[in-house]
C-alpha cells in the first residue's frame, strides 16, 4: 500500500495573457443594428501553464505530497512540456487525444484592466464520461479528492463516483458555479465533506439554492470562503474561524492563488492538521503565489514553506 495520496480532479489548459496598449472601446464599432465589429492588436503574449488541476497539483508537488491528477488533454499538452517543471510526487493519469487540443484560455486586457476571455473547453469535454475506476486503485490509498472546475457534467459525473468509491470531496465549483442548476446542487450538497468557494461564488451558490449560511452550515461539515486580501473563513461543526492572510514579501501577480491555497489546504488534510491550520497552511501557500507570475510560477521549498507559516500562524501542528 503506497503512502497516502491526493485525487485531484481538474482542468488542464494554456492560458494566453495578453495586454492591449488602449481601450477596448477606441477598436470597437456597434452599427445601427447593434451588430459588434471589433479588431485588436496586441504587441505581445505570454503562454502560462494554467487549468485549475494543473495548478493545485504543481502546489501540492512543491509541499512534497503524493498526488494523483486525474484529467484530459489534447496532442500539444507533451508537445508543449507542459509537466516539465512538476515535482516527481505528482502522478499525471491523463487521457491524452491526438485530434483534440489542451483547453486555452485566451485573456485580454486593456489600459484601463477591462478584460475579454474567450476559453476553449478542447479535451475536457471527455471527461464528462471519465470512469475514475479504470484511472485508480486501491493500492493508491486517496485519503481525499478535490473536485475543482471542469464542465459541469463531469463535474457531476465526479461527484457520483467518488460518493461510490467512499472518497471525502473537497467541491470547489469556482467559476463554473453560475453554469450549475439548483437540482445539480441539492444532489451535490449531501455529497461534499468540504465546500471551497470565493465570497463571489458563494453569493451565487446562496443565489441558485436559495438558502444561506446557517442552513448550509448544518449539511456541510466543512465551508471555506475566501475573501483574497481579507484573508478566509471557516466554517467547520458549528464553529466559525477567521484565517488571516500570510503577509507575502512582494505582490506580482495574484493569478492563481486561489489553487494554492486549495493545495496547502489539502496537504494540511493530508498531514492530519485541525481544519483551521490546514487553512493556514492554505493561506501561505497562496502568500508565495502572488510573488511570482502565473499560477504555476512560485518556486518555494519546505523549509521556506515552514518559516514563513511559523512566521504567521506559530508552529507547525506535525512536521510537513
Amino acid at each position: 500500500m503506497h503512502d497516502p495520496a491526493i485525487l485531484v480532479l481538474g482542468s488542464l489548459a494554456f492560458d494566453h495573457i495578453m495586454k492591449l496598449p488602449y481601450l477596448f472601446t477606441s477598436a470597437t464599432v456597434v452599427d445601427s443594428n447593434e451588430n459588434l465589429n471589433a479588431a485588436f492588436t496586441v504587441n505581445d503574449m505570454t503562454v502560462l501553464r494554467g487549468g485549475t488541476g494543473g495548478n493545485i497539483a504543481y502546489s501540492l508537488g512543491l509541499l512534497e505530497a503524493n498526488s494523483i491528477l486525474v484529467s484530459a488533454a489534447g496532442k500539444d499538452f507533451y508537445e508543449r512540456n507542459y509537466n516539465q517543471y512538476f515535482n516527481e510526487k505528482v502522478d499525471f493519469r491523463i487521457e491524452i487525444r491526438e485530434d483534440l487540443y489542451t483547453a486555452a484560455a485566451f485573456i485580454i486586457s486593456d489600459v484601463n484592466n477591462n478584460q475579454i476571455t474567450v476559453f476553449h473547453e478542447g479535451a475536457l469535454c471527455l471527461l464528462e464520461n471519465l470512469d475514475l475506476k479504470s484511472r485508480l486503485t486501491p493500492e493508491d490509498n486517496i485519503k481525499i479528492a478535490i473536485n475543482a472546475p471542469n464542465p459541469v457534467k463531469a463535474m457531476m459525473n465526479f461527484a457520483n463516483q467518488l460518493n461510490e468509491l467512499e472518497i471525502p470531496m473537497v467541491f470547489d465549483p469556482g467559476q463554473q458555479i453560475k453554469n450549475f442548476t439548483k437540482e445539480q446542487l441539492e444532489a451535490v450538497v449531501p455529497l461534499t465533506s468540504t465546500l471551497i468557494v470565493n465570497n463571489n461564488e458563494y453569493i451565487l451558490f446562496e443565489r441558485i439554492l436559495k438558502t444561506n449560511i446557517h442552513h448550509l452550515k448544518n449539511q456541510i461539515e466543512t465551508i471555506i470562503i475566501t475573501m483574497g486580501n481579507n484573508g478566509s473563513l471557516l466554517y467547520h461543526k458549528g464553529k466559525e474561524y477567521t484565517i488571516p492572510i500570510a503577509t507575502p514579501n512582494k505582490v506580482v501577480d495574484p493569478t492563481g492563488a486561489g489553487d494554492c491555497y486549495r493545495a496547502g489546504l489539502l496537504k494540511g488534510i493530508l498531514c492530519d492538521f485541525q481544519i483551521q491550520n490546514a487553512c493556514q497552511l492554505g493561506s501561505v501557500m497562496g502568500s508565495f503565489c502572488v510573488e511570482a507570475s502565473g499560477p504555476q510560477g512560485q518556486c518555494c521549498s519546505l523549509p521556506e514553506i515552514r518559516t514563513r507559516y511559523e512566521k504567521h500562524f506559530g508552529s507547525l501542528p506535525t512536521q510537513i
